[in-house]
């Protein structure tokens, strides 16, 4: 079996941008779904715990690590690996570009 990437033939002149528009309304729609999901859980623990000041508490306490990773590890994950890989397709390296992906997701 040789693993030398085999390229991709090279796109057509409107695929790129009709790759883009579905890769963003793809990106937006898993956006919405989350936002709507995160709604829906505050509404369950406001229902099963109630406005009190331990669950205050407990979700401040919550917040604080969460809102540290998504300012230095999110940030430099869409700084690093979003260019890498986009390129990387563009240039028609498909299985390569995966192949980042999952070294750094799994």
């Amino acid at each position: 079996m040789d693993s030398t990437p085999t390229p991709s033939p090279p796109p057509e002149p409107g695929d790129s941008s009709r790759r883009i528009a579905r890769s963003t309304a793809i990106f937006s729609l898993a956006t919405a779904v989350s936002r709507v999901l995160g709604l829906v859980r505050e509404m369950v623990s406001a229902y099963f715990f109630g406005v009190s000041g331990l669950i205050n508490a407990f979700t401040v306490a919550i917040q604080i690590p969460n809102l540290v990773r998504a300012l230095v590890a999110d940030a430099a994950l869409s700084g690093a690996f979003v260019p890498v890989f986009s390129d990387l397709l563009e240039k028609g390296e498909r299985q390569r570009a995966w192949r980042v992906a999952s070294t750094l997701f799994c």
